[in-house]
């Protein structure tokens, strides 16, 4: 109560600990300082909120522990003892959450004049109230693959480390039962602890058809997982047509039937200020621009390819327009016709990025169809940044989507496109280390059987293998594992099982998986990041958003490493990667929108401006996924808010193109390794 008027500053003369206290001063009633919302663990009810102040004379000194609800809403406010004085004194609350709340922030306040504040700290303190969850993958598990649940509970129990796991029919009948012992914490004791004892249960005998649920029995509390299906190929049929719909609802230029009409009619202004049109192609994320990346249009192009071609039968059973080409196919040949417009006719190249207008105003927010005028010639037109694309992938998409319309008997020229832009983006032989366009050669080969094809893709298998790191992992630009060279260096050895160089490749895989195991010593499998000892984390701390297409990327790898060696230990790294993105994991946040059972609850998009899609969800979206847990404790991180604010953090709700082409990669690979018999090499 009262009037809030007042300053800060910091302080470093005047300190505890550190470089700096906190000054407040107010000449009013009092004055505020707040940290940032930190969210109220799944593991724990109570907290300790701390601090240290010292005040001038007939000033007073307080905390607060402000807490509130998913819609960002004030639950309750507890406030600490006042102190007054000159010299340092604690000033502490210890706190059972309130029902309902999500979050707590700490605020220090003033009255009477000026103190200063140091040393403020939140610990998560021993809970009162047991809780045992149970993680699965929510979409399914392969008959044929490994298969695990994770337990997760917040005591030990009193009776042994080894607790009693079911897997029963949604009618109740055990179908596998075991004795799982624990694995232990993560992090046990240090500051980025998860908060969680933890038993991997791991029931890959059971092999029989059906729907399931995990049960967890301990002294102290039961837990029980969300239903999952065992099937045959069933993490690709079930989610097929999702991913391939979220870039049909992500298409630009195009009017999304129940989405949005007709959007970016005016793309775009080139450099010199003249026009080309390139409309068509896909909004990258939760925003409209389309950035001529590696992983962008070109590699979805590709993606959406490459999982038509290996599974027909799964994808052919699509198609909305009823025009005899299956969705999946249809949209790959969407983006191959964006590409398309996208090469300059006088060299080859590939034009860069196509940002939204003016100067790049990409942070409006609004319904793509009104997010500009859509007349040509006016201020508001996408603008084509200068210089070239990196593009690589396209090569690969080109040839691929050409090839597959040819053999459906439609007329196209995108494999000589794809030659094209190969001759230009060769002219240096420092190309042959470039992986993405190994993948390129591999598919032109395929497409024209000209030979100088198959002769660069030798030459780039030559180059990348003695780049390959002591330890193991390679160079390149899909994370820090160097994941996209192991599975361009996999596809080579698949495509030619009898050449030479096949030897060299499988012991370059071998050493690459072990390296990748070494990383994934945790109860989820979960690929750590760093690839040096000494950077290793689960949450890099200076990437700034989700990685779920680093670990979709080392998912494709590994199952294509598995189709080259039958290692059992890459078929189960591959599908821990997946299980933690549709599920197995501490938020039980399956990460493919409308799939599973327990989704985010916004996501990072503007799509939420279209009314009566609040939520930014559009069905089969990959959203970044977990970063630390508010960028401090190496522990998942994630914005479960529902309200409050315009939209969630881009950092972990953002859907993102990559995220969805490595999907596709990485789940028609796992259904070429298990979901279906292995066909024979077609050379």
């Amino acid at each position: 109560p009262g009037k809030r008027v007042g300053q800060w500053r910091l302080d470093a003369d005047i300190k505890r600990e550190g470089k700096a206290s906190v000054q407040l001063t107010t000449t009013g009633d009092w004055y505020g300082f707040a940290s940032v919302n930190y969210p109220v663990a799944t593991w724990t009810e109570r907290v300790q909120l701390s601090g240290w102040a010292r005040c001038d004379k007939g000033a007073s000194a307080q905390i607060l522990a402000c807490w509130s609800d998913d819609m960002q809403k004030v639950l309750r406010v507890d406030a600490s003892a006042t102190v007054r004085g000159a010299e340092w004194q604690p000033l502490s609350l210890v706190l059972d959450a309130p029902p309902g709340a999500a979050a707590v922030r700490l605020v220090a306040v003033v009255r009477g004049g000026r103190v200063w504040f140091d040393d403020f700290d939140l610990l998560r303190l021993r809970p009162r109230q047991a809780v045992v969850r149970v993680f699965v993958n929510q979409v399914g598990y392969e008959v044929a693959g490994p298969k695990s649940a994770v337990v997760a509970a917040n005591f030990f129990p009193a009776d042994g480390p080894t607790i009693a796991v079911e897997v029963k029919t949604l009618d109740g009948k055990v179908a596998w039962k075991g004795e799982v012992p624990c694995v232990g914490r993560i992090y046990n004791g240090k500051p980025d602890d998860w908060g969680w004892y933890f038993w991997r249960a791991d029931f890959s005998s059971l092999r029989e058809s059906g729907s399931y649920r995990v049960n967890a029995q301990m002294e102290g509390g039961r837990g029980e997982s969300f239903p999952f299906l065992i099937g045959r190929g069933v993490v690709l049929e079930e989610t097929a047509q999702s991913g391939v719909d979220f870039f049909f609802i992500q298409r630009c230029g195009f009017e999304v039937p129940g989405w949005h009409k007709a959007c970016h009619l005016d793309a775009a202004k080139l450099p010199d200020g003249t026009h080309l049109d390139a409309t068509g192609g896909w909004h990258s994320a939760g925003d409209y621009n389309k950035p001529m990346w590696q992983f962008g249009d070109g590699g979805c192009a590709y993606a959406l390819a490459s999982a038509f071609a290996l599974h027909p039968s799964v994808f052919r059973k699509f198609d909305r327009d009823h025009d005899r080409v299956p969705d999946a196919l249809d949209e790959a040949w969407w983006g191959a016709k964006f590409l398309a417009k996208m090469q300059n006719p006088a060299d080859g190249s590939m034009r860069a990025d196509v940002r939204q207008g003016p100067g790049r105003d990409w942070m409006k927010w609004t319904a793509p169809d009104v997010h500009t005028d859509n007349q040509i010639g006016t201020a508001d037109d996408p603008m084509i940044a200068p210089g070239r694309g990196n593009t690589p992938l396209t090569v690969a998409a080109w040839a691929s989507v050409g090839r597959l319309l040819t053999e459906r008997g439609i007329n196209n020229d995108y494999v000589t496109c794809a030659r094209r832009l190969f001759d230009v983006l060769t002219q240096e032989e420092s190309a042959a280390g470039n992986p993405l366009l190994l993948i390129g050669a591999l598919e032109l080969f395929q497409s024209t059987g000209d030979v100088r094809y198959q002769e660069f893709a030798r030459r780039s298998v030559e180059r990348l293998l003695p780049a390959q790191k002591q330890n193991g992992a390679f160079s390149g630009d899909s994370g820090d594992h160097g994941d996209v060279t192991a599975a361009a260096l996999a596809l080579f050895a698949l495509d030619y099982p009898r050449d030479p160089l096949k030897p060299s490749i499988v012991n370059a895989l071998r050493k690459y998986l072990a390296f990748c195991l070494s990383r994934a010593d945790n109860p989820f499998g979960l690929s750590r990041q760093g690839t040096e000892e000494t950077e290793t984390s689960f949450f890099h701390p200076t990437v700034g958003l989700g990685v779920n297409f680093w670990l979709l990327s080392r998912a494709w790898a590994a199952l294509l490493i598995y189709q080259l060696t039958n290692d059992a230990r890459a078929l189960t790294y591959a599908v821990d990667q997946i299980d933690w993105v549709l599920g197995k994991n501490p938020y039980n946040l399956c990460m493919m929108e409308s799939k599973g059972s327990f989704n985010p609850p916004r996501y990072h998009h503007r799509y939420n401006q279209i009314p009566g899609r609040e939520r930014g969800a559009v069905p089969g979206a990959i959203p970044n996924g977990f970063v630390r847990d508010m960028g401090i404790a190496d522990r998942p991180g994630f914005d479960m808010s529902r309200g409050g604010n315009r939209s969630p953090s881009f950092r972990t709700n953002e859907p993102w193109l990559a995220h969805n082409m490595f999907y596709l990669l990485a789940a028609s690979a796992l259904h070429r390794a298990v979901g279906e018999p292995l066909p024979p090499s077609p050379r």
